[in-house]
């Protein structure tokens, strides 16, 4: 065996191996008898690496292989018509017989087979698995993910099972094979690795479990032997005999075998054809334009028409020759050169070229009564891939590619992008333009889901119009526009988007590629060459390759791309045109080989078809046909630093896009539109928690001052103050503090139903808790001035119970009105957008959370009517009172300063939240502070005092400080409008003011006495003797 073995490397080094033209199939076929054959002959071990291989595998690689090759290589040689196919064939044929004496079966293994065979008559019952088909691994995908299927034997026999996943690399199976009794289950632990999600393709990622029935007896250990066969028959052939896995690599050298012939006779062995000077002549016309302005396609079609008869052997027995026809680029001189052509003898068997649209199109119309091919190297234009242009123009193929490969490599870069919103800019009065942009939008649309916002259509009897296009689409946020006007009619364009804005790093501008900058370095009406610069930064075009980036490639003739490439810029460096004038010979080249029959019949159908079945490597890329149009290179590149730069590339024949990375790494893609982000506005929760702390302590306070209050209620200084009142003004304090921490709360704490019973529970506590504070005082106030300003004889005691009175009149007017309020106008939850604040690709709308009511302006204005006009009458009370000195019974001067600070931080309050509502965390602490401030001076001015003068005096005997405070501030009250009069010269007059001063003073005294009498009684009557006893001293 190891001497056929090297027999067999031996054969193939001589027949295979060619430094200078080995293809990459040869070099892998190479490495695998190299690798495989080398090991068995050297070693004595049959284990080689990932493969486990005995004698009897060894004997099947020599007997199995050459059977394949052997069809696989007759077949090529009846085809190619090769001899050195012979030697080959023979050499397999030997090997097959000879190795067919070294071949034996051990007879152990027939018996387990058939072991094995016998328990597989019997179909194997069902299994169940949990989950039943589908397992779902979730991202992120950059970690190993775990999970578990149970498999169950639901059969009445022993089963063996095992577990193929399709992606060996991703998908793991812990354990992949055992051995499971009746009822039994199974827990198995299935891993998928870390991979690149939207790089890899995972459509096809399955796990196949695959069980069997055990034989009878054997043990509960399992074996890959049970699995061979279709179970259904007692005798095995010797191919059932083989491992599973060695048959997998059995047939995978076979194949390798046969593709490594094909592949090297496919390219090589053409060029090994004996070269034959003459043969038949086959006419072939060529139209160019011999004229300043055009290329000349001559040098490239003759260095092409060089290398078909020098480097192939696809046309031997035949020679190409040119008929050179010049149509001026003119319909006129066009069609003379046809009938030119259709009059010789012999007749063209194909033409070549055709420039000119306007040429084109009437001879493509008359050629296909001829059924002549014609193959355009540089026609674009968008009505020979018109949906009737096959009907009008049959014969006619064009090896550039057209619109359909453009618009294609389009699509592909904006859905690359993920853009979903784009504007086109056509040009109306340029049918090479317009059509083809008709085809980009309906496929955007409809093959890829993008939404063209606006098609903004120009043309040069309307080119005022332009920047009015150009509004609409920017006022429609546009940022991806896709362009396709003339060169003349893009710098228009670009630069009325210039004057708007439209440019730079938020605007991606989609040019078609015009194979030159020249239109960019013109000087436009209305735009400097910098400005114009400045417009286009970062602008994309679109246009056909002019060759493979591949320059490294085999292509057709068995030559290096780059090399021809080479060899035809040096004759012609500025012809656009000269990659697809080689390859449009190569394909009428090669169509004509497969359209002549053996008697040198030439046949139109069979070239029309040829063509149309191209498939080869040319210097353009892969030259393939489709509805006579070429599948060929786009380019898109990128306008940057005063060049262009290849960006991306799109292969109509493979349909495949790639991005460049080297040159596109400094280029970060826009959005396709401004991105709405609608943004909550909620209270910052580090301010909120200040102030709710702060309303706290508010709280806190007021409840030490209840505490004091109603601890030393009976203390005369206490007492005289209406501790009663004072309890009232704290409760209303508290009830303000408590508003503030509701003011904070919103939906990041309460539901939006919630949210709705917190609005009414704002608005009544503060405003029930203003009127009970800021009523008693008043009313307090009111007493006061009520005894030392309007004094009558017949004056009597005012007792608490009035001002109770008078607050739970304001109290039932705030009830009146806030009950109207919520039965006529409901709260309701409601979200208010704020003015829109834009930024670079963003527009953030701020949302703020508001009780909304319909009414609620009207009710609101009754409340600050009523608060308002509360306000003034304590302001106008504080200063009538403002001489009154009795502290024990007077907080005048307090509740003055009070009621003061409540005007002035109540109109501050309601202006800032007016002004401030649009920005919640300015308003909610401005107005907790001047609620909190406010409320907590009025406690402090109202009850600081007492605390002070309950340390200075805790029992409350001093009343002659009360009876001098009362006598003082009825002499300062009653000497104010006694104040000197002027001096009069009359006598009479001085005698008349005295008496009645006189009469005024005793009428005064007898007031006071009356009234001092009074509370003299009044406090017999509550059993104040001390008093009395003290006064009578």
């Amino acid at each position: 065996m190891r001497i056929c073995c090297i027999i067999q490397i031996l054969v193939f080094l001589y027949m295979k191996w060619d430094p200078k033209t080995a293809s990459t199939s040869t070099l892998v076929l190479l490495v695998f008898y190299l690798y495989f054959y080398s090991y068995y002959i050297f070693c004595d071990e049959k284990e080689i690496p990932f493969v486990r291989f005995d004698e009897e595998d060894w004997n099947y690689l020599s007997n199995i292989c050459p059977f394949f090759v052997i069809a696989v290589s007759w077949t090529y040689m009846f085809t190619v018509r090769q001899p050195e196919f012979v030697l080959h064939c023979a050499y397999h044929v030997i090997i097959c017989i000879f190795s067919m004496n070294l071949y034996k079966i051990k007879s152990d293994d027939r018996v387990s087979l058939n072991q094995i065979a016998m328990a597989q008559s019997v179909p194997p019952g069902d299994i169940q698995t949990q989950p039943n088909a589908k397992i779902v691994f979730n991202a992120p995908y950059d970690d190993k993910h775990t999970y578990h299927i149970k498999v169950i034997n639901s059969s009445a026999r022993r089963i063996g099972y095992g577990i193929k996943p399709t992606n060996m690399k991703r998908l793991g199976v812990d354990p992949s094979c055992g051995v499971l009794d009746p009822k039994e289950a199974v827990l198995l632990a299935v891993s998928c690795d870390a991979f690149a999600f939207g790089q890899e393709d995972t459509n096809n990622d399955r796990i196949t479990v695959e069980w069997t029935n055990t034989p009878d007896g054997a043990a509960k250990q399992f074996r890959r032997e049970w699995f061979q066969g279709d179970g259904m028959t007692e005798t095995k052939s010797d191919i059932d005999e083989l491992d599973q896995r060695s048959m997998i690599i059995h047939w995978l050298i076979s194949l390798l075998f046969a593709v490594g012939a094909v592949e090297n006779y496919d390219g090589d062995e053409e060029l090994s054809c004996k070269r034959r000077h003459g043969g038949i002549p086959l006419p072939l016309g060529v139209f160019t334009v011999q004229k300043e302005g055009f290329p000349d396609a001559l040098p490239a079609i003759r260095t092409a028409l060089s290398h078909v008869h020098t480097r192939s052997c696809i046309l031997q027995g035949y020679r190409l020759e040119m008929i050179v026809k010049d149509t001026h680029c003119k319909t006129s001189q066009g069609m003379k050169a046809l009938f030119d052509l259709i009059a010789s003898r012999p007749r063209p068997v194909a033409i070549l070229g055709g420039q000119c649209t306007e040429v084109n199109e009437p001879i493509a119309m008359a050629l296909k009564y001829w059924q002549i091919v014609q193959l355009s190297y540089a026609e674009t234009h968008a009505k020979f891939a018109s949906s009737d242009s096959h009907e009008l123009f049959p014969t006619f193929f064009r090896v550039v590619p057209g619109n359909r490969n453009t618009n294609m490599a389009k699509c592909k870069f904006v859905n690359h992008f993920g853009w979903k919103r784009v504007g086109t800019v056509k040009q109306n009065d340029q049918p090479r333009y317009a059509l083809p942009h008709e085809a980009l939008t309906t496929r955007l649309e409809h093959g890829f889901g993008v939404k063209i916002v606006h098609t903004a259509g120009v043309n040069w009897e309307q080119i005022e119009t332009v920047g009015a296009e150009l509004d609409e689409l920017k006022e429609r946020d546009v940022r991806i526009i896709l362009v396709d006007v003339d060169e003349e009619m893009a710098a228009t364009v670009i630069c009325a988007g210039y004057h708007r804005g439209m440019y730079g790093d938020n605007y991606v501008w989609i040019l078609p590629g015009y194979h030159s900058d020249k239109w960019l370095n013109k000087t436009h009406d209305n735009c400097t060459a910098e400005e114009m610069k400045e417009a286009a930064r970062n602008h994309f075009s679109v246009e056909f390759a002019l060759t493979r980036r591949d320059v490294d490639t085999k292509i057709v003739g068995n030559t290096r791309a780059g090399d021809v490439w080479e060899e035809i810029s040096k004759l012609d460096p500025n012809n656009t045109w000269r990659g697809y004038l080689y390859d449009g010979l190569w394909t009428l080249a090669i169509a004509l080989s497969h359209s002549m029959g053996d008697n040198a019949e030439f046949s139109h159908h069979k070239m029309i078809e040829a063509i149309d079945n191209s498939s080869f490597q040319g210097l353009t890329g892969k030259v393939k046909f489709v509805n006579n149009e070429r599948l060929g290179l786009v380019d898109i590149k990128q306008w940057s630093e005063g060049q262009y730069i290849p960006f991306a590339m799109y292969d109509g024949a493979e349909d495949e896009f790639k991005i460049i990375e080297s040159t596109s790494k400094g280029w970060s893609p826009p959005l396709d539109s401004t991105i709405t982000e609608r943004r909550r506005e909620h209270i910052s929760s580090l301010l909120f928690l200040a102030m709710s702390l702060l309303a706290l302590i508010g709280i806190f306070l007021a409840l030490i001052f209840l505490l004091i209050n109603f601890r030393y209620r009976n203390h005369r200084f206490i007492k005289m103050s209406s501790p009663n009142l004072n309890n009232i003004i704290i409760a209303g304090s508290i009830c303000t503090f408590a508003s503030v921490i509701m003011l904070g709360l919103d939906t990041r704490i309460v539901s939006p139903d919630g949210f709705v019973w917190l609005c009414y529970m704002k608005t009544w506590t503060l405003c029930l808790g203003f009127t009970l504070s800021f009523g008693a005082m008043f009313s307090k106030t009111w007493r006061v001035h009520s005894i030392f300003t309007n004094i009558r004889m017949d004056r009597k005691a005012i007792k608490d119970s009035k001002l109770f009175l008078i607050l739970g009149v304001l109290l039932f007017i705030d009830l009146c009105v806030l009950v109207t309020w919520a039965f006529i106008s409901p709260f309701s939850y409601t979200v208010t957008e704020l003015p829109h604040i834009p930024e670079d690709n963003i527009v953030i709308i701020p949302e703020v959370e508001k009780c909304y009511s319909s009414h609620s302006g009207v009710f609101q204005a009754v409340l600050y009517a009523v608060k308002g006009v509360l306000m003034i009458l304590g302001c106008f009370l504080a200063w009538e009172t403002r001489h009154v000195n009795v502290p024990a019974l007077n907080d005048s001067k307090y509740i003055g300063t009070s009621v003061y600070c409540c005007v002035v931080m109540s109109v501050l309050g309601l202006s800032t939240s007016v002004i401030l509502q649009e920005r919640v965390n300015e308003m909610f602490s401005l107005a907790s502070f001047f609620v909190i401030f406010s409320t907590t001076l009025t406690l402090c001015l109202v009850f600081v005092p007492k605390v002070i003068e309950l340390a200075r005096n805790p029992v409350g005997n001093e009343p002659r400080a009360y009876r001098r405070g009362l006598m003082k501030s009825v002499v300062a009250k009653t000497s104010q409008p006694m104040s000197p009069q002027p001096r009069s010269d009359s006598s009479g007059d001085l005698m008349n003011k005295a008496e009645s001063e006189n009469k005024l003073r005793r009428r005064y005294l007898h007031q006071k006495s009356t009234q001092l009498w009074d509370l003299v009684e009044k406090l017999r009557a509550r059993g104040d003797t001390q008093f009395l006893q003290q006064g009578m001293i």
